[in-house]
């Protein structure tokens, strides 16, 4: 059977609460109860003694019967005196069902004699009996019988009295436990529901922080929705400019091969120019799949990088040659900056020249005619630093904290005429943080942008193991 955490706790108080009880019950109160006992008997032994000394100094030899009647009045017991060559007084008869003194052998022997005795009635009677001695010999005994009943009639109303106490007591103890334990799960109850309702894709859910453990959970389930509700808003806005971005150049295809079909086709000039479309329009698609496909292998980790000492003016260099031919027919100067210290880093050539091409394509398309962009590398601490600069139109500041988001195209450095997707710098981004490096970007408007990458440099790094791309 399953209990709840709430049943096993109560259950949990309340055998710490039940197990002290029971323990003063069984054992504490009967301890008390001996203790009592034992202190009576004592006293009553010592009683017996003085009575004894008494009767040995009685010139008569024994007490009167009113002395005797005297003493067992005030002292509250039974006094039994016998003296040899004397009869025996007592205060009163034997207890009913006792048909001789107790303890009155024992102590004609000259030893005490202490105890219980139960009469017929059952009521417990304590005894004591003590030699009289008179010249160095035993010359009688005094026996002294204490009933019981007042002091079991005592013990008695101290039971019910402490049964009461605990009753009152568990009581309480009970409606302290249900109070705490409600003042505890009604706030889990509460962390439990909003936990539920997020699983069931309420991710606007949010729980009260309360300055407590219970409060720091909340706190965490409120940072986990949040995360929950960003990661769907990006799922989502994924998913819309996935689809998006397909729908335009699927169309285009569409239109254009209906329109083949519908006839263009017999015409020479018109077949060319929807044919160029298609073409065009399917690498547009082809592109798109494939930067999507390189996006989420870089952000899941699913794509290895591999290391090898990169040589970071060879690097550059590269880059500008493969730009160089539309560098000069869109009328930009490129040019190169680096010294001969930068320092060489440790990465994937490839995934790292396609870092600078995305870059360099976007550069150019920013800088109008007359304009330059400019590619430079140096030292920065322990890391090199890539720079790629451009003198054209720059990015508003408004949309300079979004220009590494997937499919963001603002402002007009990346708007839908250039041709972009915009994934490219989301890509970048991924493949310079996948390096172990981070990236940044600089605008003015007008006067041109400036991208800054830093990345380990190969003696901070040569140690480590082959890059694996991580988010």
């Amino acid at each position: 059977m399953r209990y709840s955490l709430r049943t096993r706790l109560l259950a949990s108080f309340f055998v710490a609460i039940a197990i002290p009880l029971a323990v003063l019950g069984l054992y504490v109160v009967p301890a008390i109860e001996r203790a009592t006992l034992d202190h009576l008997l004592t006293n009553l032994t010592l009683t017996a003694r003085l009575a004894a000394a008494e009767v040995a100094a009685a010139p008569e030899g024994v007490p009167r019967e009113g002395q005797i009647d005297r003493w067992a009045h005030v002292l509250g017991v039974r006094i039994a005196v016998a003296v040899q060559g004397a009869t025996v007084t007592v205060s009163r008869d034997l207890p009913a069902g006792i048909t001789q003194e107790p303890g009155v052998a024992t102590a004609l022997r000259g030893s005490v004699a202490q105890g219980q005795v139960v009469d017929a009635t059952g009521q417990r009677w304590l005894y004591a009996a003590v030699p009289v001695e008179r010249n160095g010999a035993v010359a009688g005994t005094v026996d002294l019988l204490l009933p019981l009943r007042s002091v079991e009639a005592l013990f008695a109303r101290v039971r019910w009295e402490l049964a009461a106490a605990f009753g009152i007591a568990a009581a309480l103890a009970a409606g302290l436990v249900l109070y705490l334990t409600h003042a505890l799960f009604s706030p889990v109850a509460a962390l439990k529901a909003a936990a539920e309702r997020v699983g069931a894709g309420d991710l606007e859910q949010r729980l009260p922080e309360t300055p407590d453990e219970l409060g720091d959970l909340a706190r965490i389930l409120n940072t986990m929705a949040r995360s929950l509700n960003e990661r769907e808003t990006r799922r989502r806005d994924f998913l819309a400019n996935v689809s998006h971005e397909l729908r335009t150049p699927v169309t285009n295809m569409q239109f254009t091969a209906h329109a083949l079909m519908a006839g263009a086709a017999d015409d020479p000039e018109q077949r060319g120019r929807m044919l160029e479309i298609i073409a065009r329009e399917s690498d547009r698609l082809a592109r798109l799949v494939q930067q999507l496909l390189d996006l989420w292998s870089l952000q899941t980790g699913h794509l290895r990088l591999s290391r090898q000492r990169v040589d970071v003016s060879s690097l550059l260099a590269d880059a500008a040659a493969r730009f160089a031919a539309r560098a000069r027919t869109a009328n930009v100067r490129l040019d190169i900056q680096t010294p001969p210290a930068a320092p060489p880093v440790e990465g994937d050539p490839d995934r790292l020249a396609e870092v600078l091409d995305n870059l360099i394509d976007n550069a150019l398309r920013s800088t109008p005619a007359g304009g330059a962009v400019m590619l430079n590398a140096h030292a920065v601490g322990g890391a090199a630093a890539l720079e790629v600069a451009d003198t054209g139109r720059g990015i508003p500041d408004a949309d300079l904290p979004f220009v590494f988001d997937r499919f963001y195209r603002g402002g007009t450095a990346r708007d839908r005429a250039s041709g972009g997707s915009g994934l490219g710098l989301s890509i970048v981004k991924a493949i310079v943080e996948a390096h172990g490096g981070g990236i940044t970007v600089h605008s003015d408007v007008p006067g041109g942008t400036r991208f800054v990458i830093r990345l380990p440099s190969r003696s901070a790094s040569a140690d480590t193991a082959p890059i694996v791309s991580s988010t």
